[in-house]
């Protein structure tokens, strides 16, 4: 069986297959993503397409970094999956 990783001195590869099952999607779905410019450029060895495993972990960290903005956060709504407004209503407790 031919090894999915592949190391070339301290550049690291990966395939598609092995890269999918990584980031929990289909090959298509990488394929959509690099064709609409959101996912590194794959490089090819003869027939072979592969990625370097720093260019896939730079861009993990991006879209980590992009979902943990504020605003991406407040996007996404609250528990019950209502979006919040801006507005707080505080809860007269005088007693």
């Amino acid at each position: 069986m031919p090894n999915q990783h592949e190391s070339h001195g301290d550049k690291r590869r990966i395939t598609a297959r092995p890269l999918a099952k990584r980031l929990g999607c289909s090959i298509q779905t990488i394929w959509r993503w690099y064709t609409e410019g959101d996912f590194p450029k794959p490089h090819y060895l003869g027939q072979k397409r592969v990625w370097f495993e720093s260019e896939i972990e730079a861009w993990e960290r991006r879209k980590m970094a992009e979902n943990t903005k504020p605003e991406a956060v407040q996007s996404r709504g609250n528990r019950n999956g209502h979006k919040d407004n801006g507005e707080f209503k505080a809860q007269d407790n005088a007693a």
